[in-house]
Order: structure tokens, then sequence, then C-alpha cells
């Protein structure tokens, strides 16, 4: 081990779930820098230490992450900058992170190499959502101030590359609702189950989740939900996109914060932090995916198997020997992914989340598995000696970015682990797709968008018989035969014929 080994000394993380009128000074910059002084305090470090950090990253805010996003209360112009004038830090660099829920451990990783290779001292990674109160404000007619005009650099990273292509754009498949549902139905076929076994998976899953959650003092929504209930559709539990109903869905109406404390062997050492407060980054691994027409297994992850195997490769260890995990929880189907990844069973004796998941600890943005990683630093330091994974996923599965963490100290040097072969093999092996589409096909996926409680949109994507190609396509619009089709039976394998229309290619069942 080097005295540049990076280690994670304090983490921190808050959440409010009171009414919006009684916070007014609430914003997202406010929850992140309680969230590092809380991080600062749990290191056992006095508050004035902030000055020593160097450089702070902050995952990016949920409504600067689209084009044209909303800030009726105003927001932080600089936002890791506002943090740090708030806790009184002065650090020579910041940053402000691109789209995607991979980002938090991807800048944990990012930073660690920094920290290891003498470029950082001391690193803070932050994150906030305050969407719960913006929406409660609105309903209200509150008028919030979210404002902060702060001076100083900031390296804005932007929106990062696009995660549709052509063809995904032109039939509007940008909701991740309506993508996921998508991917869902595909790993469902994979897996050989029907639509009903595979509902009752989904709740079984999601109810250990939501159980996870009740105890969690941070979640958003501690509330456990039975296998029943989720397996239901209600009014508290209604469908939005076949086959997902609202609780099997990430929930954006969160008030929380959270802060991880990174710095080196040495320094820690200089600051007197206690040796069990300290947790390492024992391997890591990056990898982006095509877009998801492009794939040609639409319900599995070739990226994340492939981070999970470099992650655990680097970290010198398996998933047979890690005790507890983080898996990305979205939707079903990305925490089955994982599973397959890392080769781990879902099983009510070895719990796949440490804050509850997305749908019940809560969805924060982009920032989800900064609280991912913040709850694993607790939970390893109760368990001395145990290892733990952190899987975080952007995009539609699109984005991996995986951290095995432990207590003891690394036995070997620190390694950059590079995942650009795996990106450029997924490009040359990605299925061509056509915008315009015309000929007999069959379906290989499909879902229905639900509005208002009835199904408003259907998609499908499959093979074209005469071109090598795949293609996307629309139900017609009145076309109600087609649409209850989807809906009924089993439509993966079903022959359809597709027509090339001016706005979107249509579909309709020939067999």
């Amino acid at each position: 081990m080097s005295m540049r080994t990076p280690v994670m000394i304090g983490s921190g993380q808050l959440v409010y779930r009171g009414e919006a009128s009684q916070a007014h000074g609430l914003s997202p910059v406010t929850l992140a820098a309680q969230a590092a002084m809380r991080a600062i305090v749990d290191a056992g470090l006095p508050p004035e230490s902030a000055a020593i950090i160097d450089v702070i990253a902050a995952v990016r805010l949920f409504s600067d992450s689209y084009v044209g996003g909303e800030h009726p209360f105003g927001r932080a112009s600089k936002f890791p900058r506002a943090v740090a004038a708030r806790i009184g830090a002065k650090p020579v660099r910041t940053i402000y992170g691109e789209v995607g829920g991979h980002t938090p451990q991807r800048l944990v990783n990012e930073l660690c190499d920094a920290i290891a290779e003498g470029t950082h001292d001391m690193a803070l990674v932050v994150g906030a959502e305050a969407t719960g109160l913006l929406k409660a404000a609105r309903r209200s007619g509150l008028v919030l101030d979210w404002s902060d005009e702060t001076d100083g650099e900031m390296e804005d990273r932007g929106l990062g590359k696009p995660l549709v292509n052509r063809a995904e754009a032109r039939h509007r498949l940008f909701a991740p609702v309506n993508v996921y549902a998508l991917i869902e139905h595909a790993q469902r076929v994979r897996y050989g189950r029907s639509r009903a076994e595979h509902q009752r998976v989904m709740a079984a899953l999601f109810s250990g989740f939501s159980a996870v959650a009740s105890g969690n003092p941070y979640a958003q929504f501690p509330t456990v939900r039975d296998q029943t209930f989720l397996s239901t559709v209600s009014a508290d539990n209604y469908l939005v996109s076949d086959p997902f109903t609202k609780w099997l869905v990430a929930q954006d109406a969160v008030n929380q914060g959270a802060a991880v404390l990174i710095t080196s062997q040495a320094m820690a050492d200089q600051l007197g932090v206690a040796s069990d407060r300290r947790v390492y980054l024992h391997g890591y691994a990056d990898a982006d995916d095509v877009c998801v027409s492009e794939r040609p297994s639409i319900g599995e992850s070739r990226a994340l198997k492939w981070a999970a195997r470099k992650a655990f490769e680097a970290a010198q260890a398996s998933a047979a020997k890690t005790r507890h995990f983080d898996f990305y929880s979205c939707f079903p189907c990305a925490v089955s992914a994982a599973c397959e990844a890392f080769e781990v069973e879902a099983s009510p004796g070895r719990p796949l989340t440490v804050t509850g998941g997305l749908p019940f600890f809560g969805g924060a943005g982009n920032s989800y598995s900064l609280f991912a990683i913040a709850e694993m630093v607790t939970t390893l330091r109760r368990d001395r000696g145990s290892q733990g994974v952190v899987s975080a996923n952007g995009g539609y599965l699109s984005k991996q970015s995986v951290g095995i963490y432990g207590t003891t100290a690394p036995s070997r040097l620190w390694q950059r682990v590079e995942g650009e072969d795996l990106t450029q093999q997924l490009r040359r092996d990605a299925v061509s797709v056509a915008a315009i589409s015309s000929g007999h096909g069959i379906i290989e996926t499909f879902t229905v968008d639900f509005q208002n409680g009835k199904p408003a949109i259907g998609w499908a994507l499959g093979r074209l018989h005469d071109a090598d190609q795949r293609f996307i396509a629309q139900v017609s619009r009145g076309d109600n035969d087609t649409l209850a089709g989807l809906l009924t039976g089993e439509p993966i394998g079903r022959q359809v014929i597709v027509d090339a229309g001016e706005k979107f290619n249509s579909f309709r069942f020939t067999d």
C-alpha cells in the first residue's frame, strides 16, 4: 500500500419529509452543504477542515439535466462553488458532473485516481435534490428562492453524449419508464417467464427493497410495500408503462442530500483520522453501451457484465466473498441485470441494497448512488473486514460504473482501470436500426404507455425478415385492436407488418 492510496474518511446524508411551507431555506445547495458538513464531522474533523478540500465535484441536478430544464425558484449558477461557499471551502478545482445515475460512482473513481496520482489531496463529492419541495411548493402556490450567484471557475461537463439514436428519437422513445419497459419485457422472455409470473417476481424483489428502506433513517418513503400490493394494480399503484406500476419505478419527489469525503492515506494519518473511519475503494470499472435499439440482446447489459468482471479483477475479489451490495434499482430489470452481471441470486437472506432502492429510499435524480456509497461506508464500518459493491447506472442501462469497497487497505498499489476497449467492441457489435422501416417482421419487445389509467401509446421493437435490421414502430392512433394485442397474451415472437409513415413507423399484427 502506498501513502497516496485513496481512502474515504467521511460520509453524510440527510432527508427532509416536512411541509414545503416550513422549508424556505432548504434548497438543493443547502441540502448538499449540510450533507458535506456531516461528512466532515463524520470523519472526526472540525468544521474548519473544509478549508483543506482542494476539489469539489457535484452530481448534476435533475433540473439541469435536459434542455429547457425548469427552475421556477431560481438556481445556483455554479452548484459546487455555491456548496464550497456555504461550508468555507476554497477548492482550486470544482466539477459539475454530466447527466446520469452512473456519475456519483464515476466521480469517486476519477477522484480516487487523482488522489493516488498526487493531483489532489482531499476531494468532496456532493449531490442533492429537492424535487419534492419544488412540486409541493408549486401545488400550493408557495414561492421559494433558490437563486445563488457564486464566482469562481467550474468545469461543467454538460449533458453528455446523446442516449438515443435517430430512430429512437423519431419514435419519441425518451422517457426512461418507456425505454426500461422495453428492456424489462425482453429480459422477461430471456428468463422464460410469463407476464403474470414476472409481475410476481418484480413485486417480490422490490418488496424486499422496501423492507430495507423502512429501517433507513434517510429514506424518503420508509414504508414496507408487500408483494401483494406491488403486484396488484390499484389507485395507489396504478399502471405507468406496461409492465410497470407506480411503486415498481424510481420515485423522484425527494428532498435529500449526500456527501463523501476522500483523501490519501498520508493525509488521513496527518489529520489523525481514526482507522475505524476509513473505507477503501479496492477496485472499480466504467463502461458505456450503445443505444438500446442497437444492442444485440435488448434484455441484458454486456457493459455491466464487463464492468463487474473488471472491477472484481482490479480488487482481487469475487461476488462469493462480498457481503453487501447496492444494485441500481430504478426499475426491476436494472437489478436483474446486475444480478446476472455479478452472478448473484436475489434472495431474502442476501439484500441487494443498503439504502432501500430508488422507489423507496428515493430516486434523487442523478445522485442516488452517492447515497448508496455513503450508506456503504456506514455499513462496512459496522461490519469490519467485510466487502461491498456499489453498481451505478446511467441512461437506459447505458453507462455503468462499479466500485468495490472494503475496510482493509488494499495490498497492492493503486491501478487505473481503462474501459475504452469494451466500448469500442460494443460499437462494433451494434445492430443496424433503420429510422424509416417497412416490411414483415417479428416482435422482440414492446410496451404500452398509460395516461390517466388508460393505454395511450404502444411501441414494438423487432427484426425485419427481409433485411438485417431492427425496426422501431408505434401503434397507429385509433388502432385499438393492435394496442389491445400488446396487453394480452404474449406479443413477443408474434408476426407483424411495419409501415413507414411520415412521422413514425406503425405496425399491426398479421398472425
